[in-house]
């Protein structure tokens, strides 16, 4: 996986937990109380999680670097 798929990868996860923290504070808020701190503490798990996943798809890709495709032609000018 390319830095450019992992910054993907990134952005999207990003966008999923600012996804699920908007509804968590709805829902919150449609229930008339605040978010509770068993309800933090799952954010807070699953964001350990993603940051353990990103973590080892960083040392993959940096263990592994994709090969440049070959242009065929003459080098450098």
């Amino acid at each position: 996986m390319g830095n450019a798929a992992i910054a993907i990868d990134l952005i999207l996860g990003l966008i999923d937990r600012a996804q699920a923290i908007g509804g968590l504070i709805s829902k919150a808020q449609a229930e008339g109380r605040d978010v509770t701190d068993a309800e933090l503490d799952g954010l807070a798990a699953t964001d350990d999680a993603a940051k353990i996943a990103l973590a080892a798809a960083i040392a993959k890709a940096r263990a592994n670097p994709p090969v440049p495709a070959s242009g065929g032609g003459p080098g450098p000018k």
